[in-house]
């Protein structure tokens, strides 16, 4: 069974920066750990040292991005399952930072 955490970073470069900075975080205490990205056209701002922290990286889809008309980030997170690369996968926002291993927290369910 695999397990990793999904990250989504998009609509503004800031954003591939904050995603840029969690994942270098998570990784800093387990280097096993799998992270996906979730992008935009903004992942062009990620300076190339960074995508090291990434397990993988996956376009949005414009359709789960937009929402009458607008940029909507509710839309997308209702529509991640989309996007699951994982068995047990975890999504956090990007605006963030870890302080200690999170693999724990897959730990926490009953299957």
């Amino acid at each position: 069974m695999t397990q990793g955490i999904i990250l989504a970073a998009f609509g503004q470069p800031n954003y591939i920066y904050m995603a840029a900075h969690l994942a270098a975080s998570l990784v800093s205490d387990n280097k096993d750990i799998k992270i996906t990205l979730l992008h935009d056209h903004c992942i062009g701002y990620m300076p190339k040292d960074f995508y090291q922290f990434f397990d993988g990286f996956k376009e949005i889809k414009r359709e789960h991005l937009y929402h009458n008309g607008k940029l909507d980030p509710g839309f997308l997170k209702i529509n991640i399952p989309a996007y699951l690369p994982y068995d047990k996968t975890l999504y956090l926002d990007v605006d963030g930072l870890s302080l200690k291993d999170i693999t724990p927290v897959f730990n926490t369910d009953k299957d």
